[in-house]
């Protein structure tokens, strides 16, 4: 079997810093519901590693984690915070494909 290694750019840790910052811009605006608030910050270092493995596909880190907030805003919208715990991780992944898709 194949073993993985990883081997981060030098920059990785600045562009995660950069993500965070960009991810706390959007969450600052109040949700109406609070738990919902605190499952956009609880999930602010998934979302962030989400969107750095997928923008060296064509999207910049900002376009992807806008997607995944229109994802997470919408199913904030429509369903309660444990339902939006559960599925928000398939939701954010399949904004920012389409996302992807979405470039030309």
């Amino acid at each position: 079997m194949r073993k993985l290694s990883l081997h981060p750019s030098p920059d990785a840790t600045s562009q995660l810093q950069v993500g965070f910052a960009y991810w706390a811009t959007l969450t600052a605006a109040p949700l109406p519901n609070p738990a919902h608030q605190q499952v956009a910050l609880l999930n602010a270092r998934f979302v962030v590693a989400l969107a750095q493995q997928y923008q060296q596909q064509g999207c910049s880190q900002q376009e992807l984690l806008d997607a995944a907030y229109r994802a997470l805003v919408h199913q904030m919208q429509t369903a309660s915070p444990a339902q939006v715990e559960r599925f928000l991780a398939h939701d954010v992944r399949q904004a920012m494909l389409l996302a992807l898709e979405a470039k030309p």
